[in-house]
């Protein structure tokens, strides 16, 4: 599983996890904006049959039940562009 070096204005800092549930590997990316205090992670999830889905968390909200690794990263490049005013409040840069 290829996670892109960016999202946005995102890069990412670390790819965590690497273990497997019923032979699908299980990870989660980390990724980072220089100067803000909002983390973006996309990981994986899976229910007790072993079905992985994706996951993006931004700050203390998550979207769910995304079913491949390219349309995450299509949602989370929707979501940066949709919330770049709020990315910017977040800034450390501006305190």
């Amino acid at each position: 599983m290829d996670f892109p070096r960016t999202i946005g204005s995102f890069v990412l800092h670390d790819v965590r996890g690497g273990w497997t549930f019923r032979g699908q590997p299980m990870q989660a990316a980390h990724y980072i904006r220089i100067g803000t205090r909002v983390g973006l992670v996309i990981g994986t999830e899976a229910d007790p049959a072993g079905t992985v889905t994706y996951v993006i968390r931004l700050r203390d909200s998550a979207i769910r039940g995304i079913a491949s690794l390219e349309e995450a990263v299509r949602i989370a490049e929707e979501v940066v562009r949709e919330n770049a005013d709020f990315i910017g409040r977040h800034s450390m840069l501006e305190e």
